[in-house]
């Protein structure tokens, strides 16, 4: 899922030949990784995912407000969360 007004890469991501994470359609270097390689491997996962993680989050933010029966309903945490990650990816 793309995000039309995202700030950041847009992806897809992938890891190059030399363990270096890139922009797969442009082949731009996003991310070089640390020395220790398992921590390096861990980054780049996660990098690689943060699109997909944004996009889950904003599907359900958006789907929760979706149901008229949770208007009246308090937040629940995993919301919260979410909410609380969108801002950090985001900036706002």
């Amino acid at each position: 899922m793309k995000n039309e007004n995202a700030k950041h890469t847009p992806g897809p991501w992938r890891v190059n030949q030399h363990g270096n994470l890139v922009d797969a359609a442009m082949g731009l270097n996003l991310l070089k990784g640390k020395k220790d390689k398992d921590i390096e491997r861990a980054n780049i996962r996660l990098a690689c995912a943060a699109q997909d993680l944004l996009a889950a989050c904003q599907k359900r933010v958006d789907e929760w407000h979706e149901v008229d029966s949770n208007m009246d309903k308090p937040e629940p945490e995993s919301l919260k969360m979410a909410r609380a990650a969108i801002a950090k990816a985001t900036g706002k």
